[in-house]
C-alpha cells in the first residue's frame, strides 16, 4: 500500500437502504464477499428507512439471511431499533422536536440525512465506512502513482465521460484491490503521520492550512473523511455545478466538444484520484465514504437532497483543520436511474435547494465567528446562526437569504473568472456554455420566489414560503446545537446495540 505505519482500523461498514430490497440485498452481498476475501469482519449496520412494510420486512430478513454467512457481527437498524434509541436519547433530556426533525423514526421522502444521522450514532467513537444501498463493492484503482499528494482547494480527481452504464464500467479494469484498507492508510490520522510515513510526497498545489499542519506536526490536523473512485452514475442531479466549479476549472483545457456534451447530458462517469491526495475541499459525496466518528462530527441535514455536501461545509467550518482524502480505490455505482439526465434546464440555477441556500447561510456566519473556539462550541454557534435567521421577521430573513446566496455566487464567480484569466487552452465551447449558464443564473434570481427552496416551496404566497424556511433553519439549528450532547450519549450507551 501507500502509506506504511501503523493505521487504525475501520471497524464498522454502515449501509443505508431505503425502499430497495433487491438492491440492498446485491449491495451487502458484495460487500460481504469482498471483506471475506481480505480476511475483515468490521461490524455491518444495515440502516433502514423503507416507508411500505413489505419493504422493510424484506430488507430485514435480508440481513438475518446475511447473518448466517458473514463472520462478524451485523444488524438491521429500522423503525423499532430507531424508537428504542429516541427513547434512550428523550430519557437524556433531549427536546422531543429536536428528535423528531433530526431523528425520525420513518424519513422524510427522498432525504436520506436522517437515516444518516442515526448510522453516525451508531458508530459514535469508531472509524467507519459508509456506502448506498445501489453501490457494488467490485473494487478497481486508479493508481498510477504510490506518492501521497498534499493539494489545495482543487479538485485532484480524474473525469471520464461515458454514453452508457455498460461502458463506463467496461472501462474500469476490476482488480479486487482492499477498499478499506485504501481508506485506513489516511483516515483519522494527521498530515504529518501521513507525510513522515510515505514513500514519496507531493507539496505543488498544497494550500496554506495543509503546510501549517505538515509543519506544525499537530494531530488536530487531520484526515477526517476519505472518498472513494467511483465508475457508473455519477451520483449527480446535474453536471452544469461540477463543470463550472472553481475547483475543477484546470481539468478542462483538454475536453473536446463532444466530450463536453456527453458530460452535460449523460450522468455515467468514472472519477478517481491518480494517488492518494489530502485536501482541503470541503465538498463530499457519501455514497463510498470514511468518516472518523471518533469525534463529534455534524449531523446531517434530513430534509432535502445534497446532505453530504452541506455537511462537508459544516464539518470545515467547525473544524478548520479537517481535511478530506481522495484514495485510487473505486466502486461501482450501479444505480436504476437511466444514463440520461433527466433535468436538461440547468437545475442547479434554476431552482433552490435547501442545502445549497444553507450553505450560502453559513459561509455568512465565517465573517463574524470566534476563530479560536473549539469544534463542538464552532457547532452550536453555526447552529445559534441558523435559529437567529428563523426568529427574525420574514421579510428580514427573506432579504438576508437573497443577500446571502448572491454573495456566495458572486464570490464563486469571481474566483472563477481569476482561474479563467490564469488557464489558457479553456475552450470556446466551455465559455459559451458558462455564459448560458451564468446568464440563467441571473434570469432566474430577478425573481425572489427563486430563493424559496424546492423543498419547502408551495403555490400559496412568497412569504408564507420564507416562513416554511425558516421552520426549517431553526429545526436544523437546535439539532446542530444539540448535538454534541447527542452524539456523547450514543457514544456512551451504545445506541441502536440494546440487546
Amino acid at each position: 500500500m501507500v502509506v506504511k505505519g501503523a493505521v487504525a482500523s475501520i471497524s464498522t461498514l454502515g449501509i443505508v437502504t431505503a425502499n430497495r430490497p433487491a438492491a440492498v440485498q446485491r449491495c451487502i452481498a458484495s460487500y460481504i464477499e469482498h471483506l471475506q476475501q481480505h480476511g475483515r469482519t468490521p461490524r455491518l449496520f444495515i440502516i433502514d428507512d423503507s416507508r411500505r412494510q413489505e419493504d422493510a420486512t424484506a430488507t430485514k430478513r435480508i440481513v438475518t439471511g446475511a447473518g448466517r454467512t458473514y463472520g462478524g457481527a451485523i444488524r438491521y437498524i429500522g423503525v423499532r431499533e430507531k424508537a428504542d434509541a429516541r427513547r434512550i436519547l428523550e430519557r437524556a433530556g433531549i427536546d422531543r422536536p429536536t428528535i423528531d426533525f433530526g431523528l425520525p423514526a420513518r424519513g422524510r421522502g427522498f432525504a436520506p440525512g436522517a437515516n444518516r444521522n442515526h448510522l453516525l450514532l451508531a458508530t459514535a467513537g469508531d472509524l467507519l465506512l459508509t456506502a448506498d444501498d445501489d453501490t457494488v463493492c467490485d473494487t478497481w484503482s486508479g493508481s498510477d502513482d504510490d506518492s501521497v499528494a498534499f493539494a489545495g482547494h482543487a479538485d485532484p480527481r480524474r473525469f471520464e465521460f461515458f454514453a452508457n452504464r455498460r461502458q463506463a464500467l467496461a472501462a474500469t479494469q476490476r482488480t479486487g484491490v482492499d477498499l478499506l484498507g485504501g481508506h485506513e492508510q489516511v483516515l483519522g490520522r494527521s498530515l504529518s503521520d501521513i507525510a513522515a510515513s510515505a514513500q514519496t510526497t507531493t507539496l505543488d498545489t498544497a494550500c496554506d492550512h495543509i503546510v501549517a499542519g505538515l509543519k506544525l506536526k499537530h494531530d488536530g490536523y487531520q484526515v477526517r473523511v476519505t472518498s472513494s473512485g467511483l465508475a457508473g452514475d455519477s451520483a449527480m442531479r446535474s453536471p452544469y455545478r461540477l463543470l463550472f466549479s472553481p475547483t475543477t476549472t484546470h481539468h478542462w483545457t483538454t475536453i473536446d466538444e463532444r466530450t463536453f456534451t456527453r458530460a452535460l447530458t449523460r450522468r455515467e462517469t468514472r472519477r478517481f484520484a491518480r494517488r492518494t491526495t489530502v485536501t482541503h475541499q470541503a465538498a463530499t459525496m457519501m455514497y463510498s465514504a470514511g468518516i472518523d466518528n471518533r469525534t463529534v462530527t455534524p449531523p446531517f441535514n434530513p430534509i432535502g437532497a445534497n446532505e453530504d455536501g452541506l455537511f462537508g461545509v459544516m464539518l470545515r467550518l467547525m473544524a478548520p483543520t479537517a481535511f478530506l482524502a481522495h484514495i485510487p480505490v473505486g466502486i461501482v455505482h450501479d444505480s436504476n436511474r437511466p444514463s440520461a439526465y433527466d433535468r436538461p434546464h440547468m437545475p442547479c440555477v434554476s431552482e433552490t435547494r435547501i442545502a445549497d441556500l444553507t450553505i450560502a447561510l453559513l459561509h455568512e456566519w465565517t465573517m463574524t465567528s470566534a476563530a479560536m473556539a473549539t469544534p463542538r462550541a464552532r457547532l452550536k454557534s453555526l447552529g445559534k446562526h441558523l435559529v437567529a435567521l428563523a426568529d427574525m421577521p420574514v421579510d428580514e430573513c427573506a432579504a438576508r437569504v437573497v443577500t446571502a446566496s448572491l454573495n456566495l455566487w458572486q464570490h464563486e464567480r469571481t474566483r472563477l473568472d481569476e482561474l479563467i484569466a490564469a488557464t489558457p487552452g479553456l475552450p470556446a465551447f466551455w465559455l459559451r456554455t458558462l455564459d448560458k449558464y451564468r446568464a440563467t443564473f441571473l434570469r432566474n434570481a430577478a425573481d425572489p420566489t427563486f430563493f424559496i427552496p424546492i423543498e419547502v416551496k408551495r403555490t400559496d404566497s412568497p412569504g408564507r414560503g420564507f416562513r416554511r424556511l425558516q421552520m426549517s433553519l431553526g429545526s436544523l439549528g437546535r439539532l446542530m446545537i444539540a448535538w454534541p450532547e447527542i452524539w456523547a450519549i450514543a457514544r456512551r450507551e451504545r445506541l441502536y446495540w440494546a440487546a
